[in-house]
């Protein structure tokens, strides 16, 4: 008799990084589930790369090691068609995670995010000096100017070119 293992439900386990060792023979994999695992973190969805030909759903609701790191990873699994992420604790940008999984992954449907409330990358009501940092930045004459924001929501320049300079990107 020659049988595959295509489902695994691990939700409430105390899965680990080495944990997934174990999973190395299994080439049918087609449904994960991750939920509520507490020790599940970045490292380990790096992992899931061995499952990129047959994985189709995985469910990370609830596992508060994941960070947006770690979601990013996830563009390697081409073939996932579900990805469930409810009640990411440690993801604080989800919505922004969200869509460059959608850009990456346009075949997959992520359940869990609120495309509805406002993303937070840099709160300008706070700090209503960023609009004008931005424009003070933006106008600058014959620059390029690469740009970061710092967590005290200020504009910090990383990179700045001559627009006449030949950049190569």
């Amino acid at each position: 008799m020659n049988m595959k293992l295509e489902a695994i439900d691990a939700s409430n386990t105390q899965m680990i990084y080495t944990s997934f060792d174990n999973f190395y023979n299994l080439e049918c994999l087609k449904y994960l589930n991750l939920s509520n695992c507490p020790h599940i973190d970045d490292w380990c969805l790096d992992r899931f790369v061995q499952f990129r030909d047959t994985l189709l759903v995985l469910d990370l609701s609830g596992c508060s090691g994941v960070t947006e790191r770690g979601l990013a990873t996830l563009h390697k699994l081409h073939n996932l068609r579900r990805l469930f992420l409810h009640s990411m604790p440690n993801v604080k940008h989800l919505n922004v995670v969200a869509l460059m999984l959608e850009e990456a992954m346009p075949k997959c449907v992520l359940e869990g995010v609120d495309y509805t409330s406002s993303i937070n990358v840099i709160e300008t009501e706070k700090n209503p000096a960023f609009l004008t940092q931005w424009e003070d930045y933006a106008h600058k004459k014959d620059q390029i100017r690469i740009l970061a924001a710092e967590n005290d929501g200020t504009l910090k320049i990383t990179q700045s070119f001559s627009k006449k300079s030949n950049i190569q990107m």
